[in-house]
């Protein structure tokens, strides 16, 4: 699938339903359901490509000055919530992190409900054909397949300097933090 495709659907999705992640893959999820099965696939290896092009440190210190902490797997969850804003909020925090001071992410849950919603097109591959796309086609990528985020990471003082424009929002508790 070409990215303008991608984006597309991606855009498509989010029409009447900005700022709700949960609407959106509801909308996802009732657009691809009219794809055939192979398409859908593609959706799903587009999505995971564009979320493990954001697997840098740089936008991982800012996703944690942003959410107050930030797990491997909120990580992922977050990458996903970037990319379901659309490519050019995709391409804006991939040129510079620090564009996370906008305010968009105003609701810490939005990044958990991003989890649905990158698994809307397994989902619907799943309730098109019976089996799963990994079933199908093996060697499909997958968001878990990495190793180290790309770039160096960064300092506790480069952190501050460089994201001392966003303002933390209520954040996710830690696992076994305070709640």
């Amino acid at each position: 699938m070409d990215d303008s495709a991608f984006w597309q659907a991606i855009d498509r999705s989010r029409e009447g339903v900005e700022g709700d992640v949960e609407a959106q893959a509801e909308a996802l999820h009732a657009l691809l359901s009219g794809w055939s099965p192979e398409e859908v696939a593609a959706f799903d290896a587009a999505f995971i490509r564009h979320n493990l092009e954001l697997h840098r440190w740089d936008l991982w210190a800012a996703a944690e000055v942003l959410i107050g902490w930030c797990s491997g797997d909120v990580f992922t969850d977050f990458r996903s919530w970037v990319v379901a804003q659309g490519s050019e909020y995709f391409e804006a925090c991939r040129a510079d992190p620090a564009v996370l001071a906008d305010g968009r992410l105003a609701d810490e849950e939005e990044v958990g409900v991003a989890e649905v919603l990158a698994a809307t097109a397994s989902q619907v591959y799943e309730d098109l054909t019976g089996r799963s796309i990994e079933d199908d086609f093996p060697g499909h990528p997958n968001v878990f397949d990495v190793d180290e985020p790309a770039g160096e990471r960064l300092d506790e003082a480069t952190i501050a300097r460089r994201f001392a424009a966003i303002r933390p929002i209520a954040h996710i508790p830690a696992p076994g933090g305070p709640r």
